[in-house]
């Protein structure tokens, strides 16, 4: 129980703050502007989320794969299965921002012409989900090697930054 409870805390934490950072925009425009800038911001931050959905997918599929080569003591053959899945969600993120990035005023359009405001709010979200995504399985790679605290620490301070 103490060993289950003592690994639990780390990734409890690493929930929480993932979702305190995907809120902190909404929470501070909320504090400093209005339900418009609000509004228009959930629509880029949503659109921004469909590159990451990419990272989430591939991390999804590759975590037993990772925790098997660390169990197994196969460094190399873990690396080169790191490389490729971050090879892969590099590739499949790259075509999706650029689309938001050249044509993300027609997708907020979508939403109304007063959501195209948010372009560049869209195209600073979607590079920042790109390089998220080419750092690759980098916090699966600690959650399944024993270094969620690791990983805690990082996505603690990357909100805290986010929040600053």
């Amino acid at each position: 129980t103490r060993t289950w409870l003592a690994t639990s805390l780390p990734f409890m934490l690493i929930s929480a703050t993932y979702v305190l950072n995907t809120r902190a925009g909404v929470l501070l425009l909320t504090a400093l502007g209005g339900p418009e800038d609000v509004g228009r911001y959930q629509v880029a931050a949503r659109g921004a989320d469909l590159i990451a959905l990419v990272l989430l997918a591939v991390n999804t599929a590759f975590a037993p794969t990772l925790a098997k080569l660390y169990a197994e003591g196969k460094p190399r053959q873990l690396e080169a299965a790191v490389a490729r899945s971050t090879r892969l969600i590099t590739l499949v993120s790259l075509p999706a921002t650029f689309a938001f990035v050249l044509f993300g005023g027609l997708y907020l359009a979508v939403f109304g012409p007063e959501f195209t405001a948010a372009r560049t709010a869209l195209t600073v979200l979607c590079l920042g989900q790109l390089v998220n995504a080419a750092t690759g399985t980098v916090a699966t790679l600690l959650n399944m090697t024993g270094h969620e605290r690791d990983t805690a620490l990082v996505v603690g301070v990357s909100a805290a930054v986010n929040v600053g």
